[in-house]
């Protein structure tokens, strides 16, 4: 939404059901933005990985092998009619924003309403008058933080309520076992594939960002859009060794302070490191 407003252009989305995301669009929103099935022959892809072709629809395959090392910087002067983008690693840039919380916001006011009325039905039942968001995210981020660190950051919380959410259910039966007060929504499955695991986890970002304070997994979008729907204090950091790539490429936004000195110097620092080399 951001991209199209920088370069002027009109959005549409392609959001069909994969193995990493089984749910279609509509699974999560209403109706409220343009779709497209097909691409024109002209399009100009840009991604940020390399995917095999047999891993997306087979319209995609002459798209996949874009450049984005060479190109993506440029997307904004980028002339051609329709530029479609399979990966939007580059744009971490954009959670430094100013304008992303609120375009996170809105976009959430379109959430389905089912999904909407089951947030409200367990937060009314379930969670207390100040309760403290825990994100446990284990996987391929199991090495981000240990289990101890988020025990004892919940401890020092004091006399709160917690709200849990894991990729791994084991994981809350040790936290419960430190804290009875803890509670979860019981999801059905946790594979990425399923659509209903995926408007699972989305009933889950929408309970963490009704708490007043979030214990997040750091380089976690889940944790980082969760905090941003909720317009919480957190513990986490989000986008700092994440959005070096995108100040390589030209597409973070220049958010000033102490974050963006500290990417300009590293990013110097390893410059110069290479060049010796």
């Amino acid at each position: 939404m951001l991209l199209a407003a920088d370069t002027g252009r009109e959005l549409f989305v392609n959001w069909l059901p994969r193995h990493d995301c089984g749910a279609a669009y509509e699974d999560i929103f209403t109706p409220g933005v343009q779709t497209l099935a097909e691409l024109p022959a002209d399009t100009v892809s840009y991604s940020s990985v390399q995917r095999h072709p047999a891993v997306a629809p087979e319209r995609y395959a002459p798209f996949l092998g874009a450049r984005a090392n060479e190109r993506f910087g440029g997307i904004r002067k980028d002339l051609s009619p329709t530029l479609a983008v399979f990966s939007c690693h580059q744009f971490l840039g954009y959670f430094h924003d100013p304008r992303f919380g609120p375009a996170v916001r809105e976009l959430c006011r379109q959430i389905r309403p089912d999904i909407s009325q089951v947030v409200q039905a367990f937060r009314d039942r379930w969670l207390a008058p100040k309760t403290v968001g825990v994100h446990i995210r284990r996987g391929d981020w199991r090495s981000q933080r240990t289990l101890d660190f988020y025990l004892e950051s919940m401890r020092q919380a004091g006399d709160v309520g917690f709200f849990v959410s894991t990729d791994e259910p084991e994981i809350f039966e040790t936290v419960q076992q430190h804290f009875p007060q803890a509670v979860r929504y019981p999801a059905t499955s946790f594979q990425r594939g399923d659509a209903g695991a995926v408007r699972d986890a989305m009933v889950d970002v929408l309970l963490l960002a009704s708490t007043s304070y979030l214990i997040g997994t750091p380089g976690s979008s889940f944790s980082a859009i969760a905090q941003i729907i909720g317009d919480i204090p957190g513990n986490f950091d989000y986008g700092y060794s994440l959005s070096k790539r995108d100040l390589q490429l030209g597409n973070l936004r220049n958010p000033g302070g102490v974050l963006w000195g500290r990417l300009r110097r590293g990013l110097k620092l390893r410059a110069k490191s290479t060049s010796r080399r």
